[in-house]
């Protein structure tokens, strides 16, 4: 299934996906890493954010995949990878976001409690480019990845309503103090949970293989780029 929302940030916070789910930027800057190389999307920590005017993710206990490519200076608990939701604790709401230990953590409340779940702690999520990505199955549960690998997860029985309006990539539903510091690239949303291996197809691609869309291998086989070496 095609992407939801694409945002390759190669310059704006459009949607490649067709969809017309055009971000908004706010103190976003797009640097090279050297002339001529695609760009991404640079938070400043502290004013940073993508503001979607639709909810892009599926209602209820419905499937989804959010995945993304990231750079970061520094993580803080609680900095923001994206969320749709209401700026309090008990709201409607789904966050991506940032815990202690270098933890993701989908934070999901159905306006009257949230269930936070967890990937596994340990690993380094910061100082060079990483891929993360997170799935919500049928039943709930969630899956968390991270460079084409599994890094835990744990069910889910939160189902989110309708109503909360719009969505936000790096910033926190909570509060503007909890924004990513660093690059952000390639954030792409899906309307079903991806099996492990298109995670690890977008994964081995690699960051700035934007074009990479594993789904249409069920329909057509991969095809190969032809290299001239003249």
């Amino acid at each position: 299934m095609p992407p939801l929302a694409h945002y390759k940030l190669n310059g704006d916070a459009n949607d490649a996906s067709g969809n017309g789910n055009h971000g908004t930027p706010t103190d976003i800057t797009y640097p090279n890493s050297k002339p001529g190389l695609r760009q991404a999307a640079l938070f400043n920590g502290s004013s940073s954010k993508i503001r979607v005017a639709s909810e892009i993710l599926p209602l209820g206990l419905g499937p989804w995949t959010l995945a993304t490519w990231i750079n970061l200076s520094v993580i803080y608990a609680n900095d923001g990878l994206f969320n749709n939701g209401t700026g309090t604790a008990a709201g409607v709401r789904t966050s991506w976001l940032f815990f202690a230990d270098n933890r993701m953590r989908i934070n999901i409340g159905d306006g009257t409690s949230y269930l936070a779940i967890y990937s596994t702690a340990g690993a380094s999520l910061s100082g060079s480019w990483k891929h993360l990505a997170v799935t919500r199955a049928a039943d709930g549960y969630i899956n968390f990845y991270l460079n084409g690998q599994p890094h835990g997860g744990g069910a889910n029985t939160k189902s989110v309503p309708d109503g909360y309006g719009s969505s936000e990539i790096g910033r926190n539903y909570f509060s503007n103090s909890f924004i990513i510091s660093g690059l952000l690239d390639d954030f792409r949303v899906y309307a079903e949970a991806l099996p492990l291996w298109m995670i690890k197809d977008i994964f081995n691609f690699g960051r700035g293989s934007e074009e990479c869309e594993p789904w249409q291998r069920l329909i057509r086989p991969t095809i190969q780029p032809v290299i001239n070496d003249q």
